[in-house]
Formats: structure tokens, sequence, C-alpha cells
């Protein structure tokens, strides 16, 4: 299994495989275990796209938050 071993090693991640695990994602949403969360910050300080990724996925969970958080006034009241 790929990912275990990706998780008991500490090596950069590249670009391509940031994309294809949809790393800013889950980087964003907390899902990403300690050490793929180390490798992947590794990788997005050093990427301009990775990390207008994060920023975009970051500013969409952000305003998703707000919007739920107001709650529409349905009949009319």
């Amino acid at each position: 299994m790929k990912s275990i071993e990706h998780a008991q090693r500490q090596e950069a991640m590249d670009h391509n495989e940031a994309v294809r695990m949809r790393a800013a994602e889950k980087y964003v949403l907390g899902e990403l275990s300690p050490v793929l969360r180390e490798e992947y910050e590794e990788h997005f300080f050093a990427c301009v796209a990775c990390a207008l990724e994060v920023k975009a996925a970051a500013a969409f969970v952000d305003n998703a938050c707000d919007v739920l958080r107001q709650r529409p006034d349905v009949h009319g009241q």
C-alpha cells in the first residue's frame, strides 16, 4: 500500500503527487496525517501553484462557514 509506505517515510512531496491526492483540500480540512501534512507544507512553501490552491481552499471553507451560519428567511418573515 503506497499510502502506508509514504506515511512511514519523510521525503519531499512532489507537485504531481500533491495534485493527485488533492492535498490542498485535505490540508485545509485537517485530513492529512501529521507526516503527510509536514511533507505537503515543505512542498507548498516552495510551490506557488499549491500555495495558491491552499489559499483558495481556505477562503472557500471560510466563506462556506459564513454562509452556513446565516439562516435564510425562507418564510418571508
